[in-house]
C-alpha cells in the first residue's frame, strides 16, 4: 500500500503503545527503503500517530535500543534520529519531523482513549486525521484491559474509514467481536515466532448496487 501512494499523497498509522518504538522503527525502515525504490514518491508522506500512557524516560530507552541495534544493526541510523528527538515526558502531543524521508511522529503521551478523543475532535489535527492502518495493541486484554476498552474502540470507529486495516497480536474473542463491532472484517494469519495465530482486519469498502448486481424495483 506504501509503494501504491500517489505524489503528494498521505498515508497515516495510528498505533496503541509505542512501548520502546519498535514499531515506528520497522515501519520507518521499510518507508525508507520503499523511497529509494520508487521514485514517485519523493513526495508521498507518511504520518505515524502512536499513543503511550506509561512512556520510558530516555537514558533507559536508550539502553534498551541500544540492545536492539546489535540485534538489528540496520535500524542503527535510525535509533540515533528517533533518540535525539524522543520528546519530554510530558502529557500532550509531541510532533517530531524528520523532513528527509517526509516523514511526521505525533507520540501522544497520556490516556489512550484521551489521547485519540482529541485527535477525533479535530482540536489538534483539522480536520481529524482519517487513518489508513491500524497497529493495536499485542497484548491480550487480560494483560492490558484498557487498551481493548470499549471507548477506545468507539474513536478507532470514528478515525477508521473504507479500506482502513488493522492488526494484532492478540486473537482474543473480546477483540474480534469489538473489532467487527467496529465494521472490520476479521481474518486469522500465521503468527510471529511461537505465537500459532495473530489478527488482521479490514473495513470493506460498501457494495453499491451497480457492483452487487441488484435492481431496485422500488420506482416501478
Amino acid at each position: 500500500r506504501l509503494a501504491n501512494l500517489a505524489p503528494n499523497q498521505c498515508f497515516s498509522i495510528a498505533e496503541l503503545g509505542l512501548g520502546t518504538g519498535l514499531n515506528l522503527l520497522a515501519t520507518w525502515q521499510l518507508w525508507r527503503a520503499l523511497r529509494d525504490r520508487h521514485p514517485h514518491l519523493a513526495t508521498a508522506k507518511l504520518h505515524f500517530i502512536t499513543t503511550e500512557k506509561f512512556p520510558i524516560a530516555h537514558a533507559d530507552l536508550t539502553q534498551i535500543l541500544a540492545l536492539w541495534a546489535q540485534r538489528a544493526p540496520e535500524l542503527s541510523a535510525l535509533i540515533e534520529q528517533f533518540l535525539a528527538a524522543y520528546p519530554p515526558l510530558i502529557a500532550g502531543c509531541h510532533r517530531l519531523r524528520f523532513f528527509d524521508d517526509n516523514l511526521t511522529v505525533d507520540i501522544w503521551l497520556g490516556d489512550a482513549a484521551d489521547s485519540l478523543t482529541k485527535l477525533t475532535s479535530g482540536t489538534y489535527l483539522t480536520p481529524a486525521p482519517a487513518v489508513d492502518a491500524w497497529y493495536l495493541d499485542g497484548f491480550a486484554p487480560s494483560c492490558n484491559s484498557t487498551l481493548w476498552a470499549q471507548n477506545i474502540f468507539a474513536q478507532i470507529q470514528r478515525l477508521s474509514r473504507s479500506g482502513t486495516t488493522a492488526a494484532t497480536y492478540s486473537c482474543a474473542g473480546i477483540v474480534k467481536r469489538a473489532l467487527q463491532s467496529c465494521g472490520f472484517e476479521i481474518q486469522k494469519v500465521k503468527g510471529f515466532g511461537s505465537k500459532r495465530e495473530m489478527l488482521t482486519a479490514i473495513i470493506p469498502a460498501p457494495v453499491s448496487d451497480e457492483t452487487s448486481g441488484h435492481t431496485d424495483n422500488r420506482a416501478a
